[in-house]
């Protein structure tokens, strides 16, 4: 067994670089458990502006403004309502705004010169800042408009505060979008980490074993090829399965018992099959790389390319018809297809899980049976 106790030597001066892959794939795990969630209804929050109001009016108009605009905002006290402390409030993010009211404010609004009825204070190049501006001048100017058209200052005012209320029923443009869990995006990502760990390791290696000097010495050994291939192919298991069950322990530590489930023990025979195809794929490409210098490219372009076109980034249901055409031809396709079918599976035949699964598989013989005939081509030259 001296090829493959080499083998593990070599890999585990690699170590390091897998590593940095597993570091990267935490990050965006950490990042995409804060960004989503499993449920539906937590994705959107409706959110009231925080204001503090001075009516310094104390007019029937001006307290119809401030009914107005307490009717959606929370109301806020402050202990006054001068530059500082507006100011001191605005920094510390105790209020959205504040917003005075002055005298001859029903007057100015009469004239319409909206902009002379109110001072808004709030803090620039926030959302909140926008959303308060806009809301405090559509209101003034449906009121102004009204007026100006022969209805009384008040009736003015009452319109605006309905024509405001008006909102439009937002849905979800695909529903099925939306019912994908965590568990989803942490196996579908899977795709891409999977492969960069075990080409920036495996290609590496195997390139090794392709250096002149060792190659022949191996070939003027008693090591017969058949016996040498094995030990190679079993340090790509050796290498396959320490990364399968790395990537598998951390989905028990994301999702505890979600993965003893049905769904979960799906996912994770899914994410086995790709694996198996990610070692052949790798096994092949070894016989082709002979320089050291390929190895990053190679894995960029490839995990890369699969993943954008197979619909690990960007959802299936976005791709176009063309792209969706040529995705066909790529094994992470079909990996992101079980994916989703395990991921909602909840009973049933898993005849389609397995469908994708069978696809996978098919893809990891042609790229073994390509990789022994690439290696026996090259002991021939």
């Amino acid at each position: 067994m001296q090829v493959y106790k080499l083998f593990l030597k070599i890999l585990k001066a690699q170590w390091g670089q897998v590593v940095v892959y597993l570091g990267i794939f935490l990050g965006i795990m950490a990042i995409m458990q804060t960004q989503h969630s499993d449920k539906p209804d937590a994705q959107y929050v409706d959110y009231k502006l925080e204001l503090a109001i001075s009516d310094q009016d104390q007019t029937a108009e001006s307290k119809a403004f401030v009914s107005y605009l307490q009717e959606n905002s929370r109301k806020r006290t402050i202990p006054d309502f001068n530059k500082e402390t507006i100011q001191d409030e605005l920094f510390f993010r105790n209020i959205d705004a504040a917003i005075i009211i002055p005298k001859g404010f029903a007057a100015n609004l009469a004239k319409g010169n909206a902009e002379a009825c109110v001072d808004t204070y709030t803090l620039p190049g926030l959302m909140t800042a926008n959303l308060t501006k806009n809301r405090i001048n559509q209101y003034l100017a449906t009121a102004i408009t009204y007026a100006e058209k022969g209805h009384t200052l008040m009736e003015g005012m009452d319109y605006a505060k309905k024509s405001a209320s008006i909102h439009g029923t937002v849905t979800y443009m695909e529903k099925k979008s939306d019912g994908r869990t965590s568990r989803y995006i942490f196996f579908s990502y899977l795709a891409y980490v999977l492969l960069c760990i075990t080409f920036v390791s495996g290609l590496a290696i195997l390139k090794v074993f392709h250096t002149k000097t060792l190659d022949d010495r191996i070939q003027c050994s008693s090591y017969p090829f058949n016996r040498k291939n094995l030990e190679i192919f079993l340090g790509m298991v050796t290498l396959g399965a320490l990364t399968y069950v790395a990537f598998a322990a951390l989905g028990f530590f994301y999702f505890k018992t979600d993965i003893f489930t049905k769904s979960g023990g799906l996912l994770l025979l899914n994410a086995a099959g790709y694996m198996i195809m990610v070692l052949a794929l790798t096994y092949f490409l070894g016989q082709l790389v002979d320089k050291e210098t390929l190895i990053s490219p190679i894995s960029n372009i490839v995990g890369l390319g699969f993943s954008f076109l197979g619909g690990v980034f960007v959802p299936i249901e976005y791709l176009g018809k063309t792209v969706l055409k040529i995705a066909h031809f790529l094994p992470s396709y079909w990996y992101v297809l079980g994916c989703d079918f395990a991921d909602h599976y909840t009973g049933g035949s898993i005849l389609p899980g397995l469908h994708y699964l069978g696809i996978e598989l098919v893809f990891a013989l042609v790229f073994y049976l390509a990789g022994i005939t690439a290696l026996k081509l090259r002991e021939n030259r």
